[in-house]
């Protein structure tokens, strides 16, 4: 089991996009249980960013909404970063430095569960 942190920018996110959406809650509540159980379970689509965002990982809540995400092994922590549209979390200008991560974000490798890099 992991520990889930949200990050301030992540708190301040996830209440626009619950107030701006409320069918979504049981669905992030899903999805947050599911990745504090497992954050490789294939319906999560869990998956490595590249480019500017290199470095942090990604999944998806529905098809429009994702949450941007870092994740320390050792200590069995995700650091939850951002939550938004596609566009409001990896558009143009985003950059590392713009998520308030507790920790600096460590390599991720699990390969019995995720393909090659």
């Amino acid at each position: 089991m992991y520990d889930l942190i949200w990050s301030p920018r992540f708190r301040r996110r996830m209440a626009k996009v619950q107030r701006a959406h409320p069918d979504l809650r049981p669905r992030l509540a899903r999805v947050l249980r599911d990745l504090e159980k497992d954050p490789f379970q294939q319906h999560l689509r869990f998956h490595r960013l590249q480019g500017e965002l290199d470095g942090l990982r990604s999944l998806s809540v529905t098809y429009s909404y994702r949450m941007v995400l870092t994740i320390e092994i050792t200590e069995k922590e995700i650091v939850l970063l951002d939550i938004g549209t596609h566009d409001e979390v990896y558009g143009q200008g985003t950059l590392i430095s713009d998520f308030e991560a507790p920790h600096p974000p460590l390599p991720l490798s699990s390969p019995s569960r995720q393909g090659p890099a």
